[in-house]
């Protein structure tokens, strides 16, 4: 009995894991990072959440866009300066690689729009490729490289280009 439990456990999601990014799929997915950095006397942290939705116009390639919201706390010389709070929205264009029936990897672009402390505008662009792990049928996990690149900025607010390690949860059906 516990073998075939065992089997039917290892087996089943492996049947399903391959329907990932079949035309028509809907993708809701997100991800949520902290980031702590610091320089000298400064202090920075940075809490992003990120909710997506894409659509599978073709076998593989999905279209889509997500909401932006990003909350900065920065200390200088132990002095904790007014927290800034970011929001905007992006455009995705992703492209699903299927590995196996457990893996792929889902590369993705973007162009973002986002306001930042209420009165400066940054446009940017941004890539990021996770390794999709799919362990349940309409369900899984990634971790991947992502790159971000302010192209323009209005107002006092600086230009930034981030690189990180980023995580995503998501399902589709």
């Amino acid at each position: 009995m516990n073998r075939v439990f065992a089997t039917l456990l290892l087996t089943a999601p492996a049947a399903f894991a391959s329907e990932f990014g079949q035309k028509g799929q809907v993708l809701p997915s997100g991800s949520v990072s902290y980031v702590h950095s610091s320089v000298g006397d400064v202090s920075q942290s940075r809490l992003l959440v990120q909710p997506e939705v894409s659509y599978f116009v073709l076998d593989h390639l999905a279209l889509g866009g997500g909401l932006l919201y990003q909350i900065d706390n920065v200390s200088v010389a132990g002095v904790d300066r007014p927290s800034v709070t970011n929001a905007g929205l992006e455009v995705v264009g992703a492209h699903d690689v299927p590995l196996d029936r457990w893996f792929s990897l889902f590369v993705s672009t973007s162009l973002y729009g986002i306001q930042r402390g209420g009165t400066d505008v940054v446009w940017g662009a941004s890539a990021f490729a996770p390794l999709l792990f799919h362990p349940a049928n309409h369900f899984f996990l990634g971790l991947g490289p992502s790159f971000a690149l302010d192209l323009l900025a209005f107002g006092s607010a600086p230009k930034a280009t981030v690189f990180g390690l980023r995580s995503l949860v998501g399902g589709y059906f």
